[in-house]
């Protein structure tokens, strides 16, 4: 930070190895993050090799498997208020360039004009997206009227204990089972703050006010907890955190068909949707990106997984709409292409007879 204290800059450096799933080796991973402020400007940037995430991983091994995964970010933000505060603007550049979605450049421009009662607001966007043979523009605008409410607070005459209790769930019934052991020395997020649990898995957090609170989600070392709301109305709350495995399925559709004897059709490849099933129950609805990919995060078991046709495009079809696969702990599953097919023109064939 500079003397007169209007400059200040940050640089970060992340470096380690990491095991990635289906590698023998340990491979290098890096971070580099540069912040700097002056006044109502802030600079960002960052360029990191290797991946950090899972999803990250998964998508550049659909990508390209012999290539390590790579990004650059950088944006630049400002943000002022004029007319005594009451008019506030917000604008910003970015740029991203990546294995998986390619170069993207962005840039918004918000205004906000607040009143005692109202606020009035103007929100701007536009995005570009180029990645291989694709290119995409997006402009948004949208403008409302908001009404400022009292705001809800947290009751600070009523006050909570909260008794949680975490368990590895083996086999995911979300009952813990005299085979199951209890889970120790697991953090357990409660809106901001973070709780270790003891030798028998449990956390106490004591004189809570009443309110609405968050138990957010966590994953450590392959298990983690589901998000959920907290409403805590009582003076003592007692709950059950079961810890699922996870494992991660990736899949990606892919058109067939002749160009002489297709008839029209637009070979989107965003926004095919596939749900996916357990014992014949919905468990979620992933969707296809720019790239014809998907993946999903799932917990251990055997599911099913079907195309919707609805989805399509116009004068398309899938012969295999139905796959079956299972999810083991820490693995990233592959599932086989979904081929789509294009319907074909009919000829009518006319014999003539020559006398």
């Amino acid at each position: 930070m500079s003397v007169n204290k209007k400059h200040s800059a940050i640089l970060a450096l992340d470096l380690g190895f990491a095991q990635y799933p289906n590698e023998e080796d340990q491979e290098f991973q890096g971070k580099i993050n540069f912040n700097y402020n002056y006044r109502r400007i802030n600079f960002t940037s960052q360029y990191q090799i290797g991946s950090y995430y899972l999803s990250e991983y998964a998508f550049s091994q659909l990508t390209d498997k012999n290539e390590k995964y790579k990004k650059l970010n950088t944006s630049v933000y400002y943000s002022s208020n004029a007319f005594k505060e009451k008019l506030g603007i917000t604008s910003g550049l970015s740029y991203t360039d990546d294995n998986i979605y390619g170069k993207s450049p962005s840039a918004f421009c918000n205004l906000k004009w607040h009143a005692r009662v109202y606020d009035f607001f103007v929100n701007s966007s536009l995005y570009n997206y180029s990645s291989a043979n694709v290119r995409n523009n997006i402009f948004t605008i949208e403008a409302g009227v908001t009404l400022n409410l009292q705001k809800a607070t947290l009751s600070t005459k009523k006050k909570s204990d909260i008794y949680a209790f975490a368990f590895y769930d083996k086999n995911n019934n979300n009952i813990f089972d005299t085979d199951e052991e209890t889970a120790s020395n697991y953090l357990i997020n409660i809106n901001n703050i973070a709780f270790k649990t003891d030798p028998e898995g449990k956390i106490l957090y004591k004189n809570v006010p009443f309110g609405k609170y968050r138990l957010k989600q966590s994953i450590q070392e392959g298990w983690y907890y589901d998000d959920q709301m907290l409403d805590i109305s009582q003076y003592k709350l007692e709950i059950a955190i079961p810890l699922h495995q996870n494992g991660t399925v990736a899949g990606h559709i892919n058109y067939e068909f002749d160009h002489k004897t297709a008839v029209d059709f637009n070979p989107r490849a965003n926004g095919i949707t596939l749900n996916v099933f357990r014992d014949d129950i919905l468990i979620e609805t992933v969707s296809t990106d720019d790239n014809g990919e998907f993946i999903s995060f799932l917990p251990i078991g055997n599911y099913t997984i079907s195309l919707n046709a609805n989805s399509l495009p116009q004068n398309t079809y899938c012969e295999t709409e139905r796959t079956h696969f299972s999810v083991k702990a820490g693995e990233l599953h592959t599932l086989p292409e979904f081929v789509i097919k294009v319907k074909e023109k009919k000829y009518i064939r006319r014999n003539l007879e020559i006398k």
